[in-house]
């Protein structure tokens, strides 16, 4: 299943586990419609509220009665979760450059970086296109 629009968790709490970009992005995005969302973050160290996301640990089981369970001892654990979203990156790709474009492009699968990009952003031969 992939993510594809906020308005899909109207009314729900969602957890978003995982904490980088892809993480950060969804769980700004859903909490405009979601009734709340935790964002679940391996570098987190307490737990905090910023509206109606809460940013906790990291996600380490759900038990049998469906209440999540945070690392660190976090005294939140939430058993009304309706929709559980593993934020595990982007996929990247480049539709609006045609292929005889002569820029090169390559996302090589588990290292979420787009080469020859320098700080994903500047195209190592053409500085200009950013």
């Amino acid at each position: 299943i992939e993510y594809d629009a906020p308005e899909a968790f109207k009314g729900k709490t969602v957890l978003c586990v995982g904490g980088r970009a892809s993480g950060a992005d969804l769980a700004r995005e859903i909490s405009h419609h979601a009734q709340h969302v935790y964002l679940s973050d391996s570098t987190c160290q307490s737990a905090r509220q910023d509206g109606k996301v809460t940013l906790v640990p990291k996600t380490i089981g759900v038990d049998s009665e469906g209440k999540i369970q945070f690392d660190l001892d976090c005294p939140i654990q939430p058993d009304n979760v309706d929709t559980i979203i593993f934020c595990s990156g982007y996929d990247y790709q480049f539709p609006f450059l045609a292929s005889n474009s002569g820029l090169e492009f390559r996302a090589t699968p588990g290292e979420r970086r787009v080469t020859p990009l320098y700080e994903q952003l500047w195209h190592a031969q053409h500085p200009s296109l950013a």
